[in-house]
């Protein structure tokens, strides 16, 4: 513990005394890297013995790690067919719940179909009746003797007493349309739980036109870019990238 403070105090010096720092004639130059390499140095150092010291921890540790990791994958491989064998279940049940709600769908839509005809037939019906009352009134005001005139009349009534069912019919047939059932029962199948299991969708994606796909989706490959400056010093050029130099210093 003795060593660890005293390399932090010497640390500690060297970054005050970093602050006042200035390189402004040969010699201080000169001597300022004297100190930047002795720094760098030191650094070294430090390094060298933390790995001497947690060299054996890490190796150990690397040791426990390796052993209970192999543990953990082999328990992972063995649920993987648990997953495949739970994944199917709710596959089929998600399956068979859209198949009962198309087939509640296609029903509901064939009694509304249905309801729709009746109404359309009785509708019609009263439309020939009401035509054959009105012919029939006429035929009444175009009669000249009384007898005629009579016998029209009881055709009349019986014609209004047709139409008067025909537009019961109608209306009751209009009114089922309208009351026809818009939700058919789904008898699809109960969902089913397991203890200690859960099931949630997950959003991903995959190219299929990399053409389409909108320019702020994309990320510029800088490793690529980075090893092209790098390795070219600036001969190649890249439409859209600046590839410039930038001094560094580094120690002996």
């Amino acid at each position: 513990m003795d060593e660890i403070k005293s390399l932090t105090e010497e640390a500690q010096s060297l970054l005050e005394n970093a602050k006042t720092i200035r390189a402004n004639t040969p010699d201080e130059y000169r001597a300022v890297g004297a100190i930047y390499a002795d720094i760098k140095n030191k650094i070294k150092l430090v390094e060298a013995e933390r790995v001497r010291r947690t060299g054996p921890i890490n190796e150990s540790l690397r040791i426990i790690n390796s052993d209970f990791k192999a543990i953990s994958e082999t328990l992972k491989s063995a649920l993987v067919p648990y997953e495949r064998a739970l994944l199917a279940y709710k596959q089929e049940e998600e399956r068979q719940r859209i198949a009962a709600e198309n087939a509640a769908r296609i029903e509901r839509e064939r009694i509304e179909a249905e309801c729709r005809a009746k109404a359309e037939e009785e509708h019609q019906k009263f439309d020939e009746l009401k035509r054959q009352a009105e012919e029939a009134a006429k035929a009444q005001k175009a009669l000249l003797t009384p007898i005629e005139a009579f016998i029209a009349e009881e055709e009349a009534a019986t014609l209004q007493a047709e139409i008067d069912a025909a537009r019961l019919a109608t209306e009751n047939a209009i009114r089922e349309t309208a009351m026809a059932p818009r939700q058919v029962q789904v008898q699809a199948p109960p969902k089913v739980t397991a203890a200690g299991t859960s099931f949630r969708s997950v959003w991903k994606f995959k190219v299929v036109d990399l053409a389409q796909v909108p320019r702020e989706y994309m990320v510029l490959n800088e490793q690529m870019v980075g090893a092209l400056a790098r390795s070219t010093k600036g001969a190649m050029q890249i439409p859209g990238i600046e590839i410039y130099e930038e001094k560094t210093i580094g120690g002996r």
